[in-house]
């Protein structure tokens, strides 16, 4: 079991306003509803030192991006697609950032 601390962005935030949150939070997973939202951290993944992964959610992704994964929703739970991940995810610390 994995734990870690949440850490939020406004829709509306830029790729590099996301970007800063994402480093200092050295967040090693990060969860988008949209692909608006995914194209915007795959613009700056790069420059994410920390980033394993990212989860989509609400919508199917239009293409393949390599540790990118999805989710289905029923009603207001989330179910990951546990047979996307070839390995589990590790986690290093409890403190380990995930950007919602």
């Amino acid at each position: 079991m994995s734990s870690g601390l949440a850490t939020g962005v406004y829709t509306t935030n830029s790729p590099d306003a996301c970007w800063y949150v994402a480093k200092s939070a050295e967040c090693n997973v990060i969860v988008v509803d949209s692909d608006k939202q995914l194209q915007k951290i795959l613009k700056v993944r790069d420059r994410l030192p920390h980033l394993r992964a990212i989860i989509q959610y609400n919508e199917p992704l239009r293409q393949r991006y390599d540790n990118v994964y999805t989710v289905q929703t029923k009603e207001s739970s989330v179910a990951l697609h546990c047979d996307d991940f070839v390995t589990p995810l590790p986690c290093d610390s409890v403190n380990e950032g995930i950007m919602f």
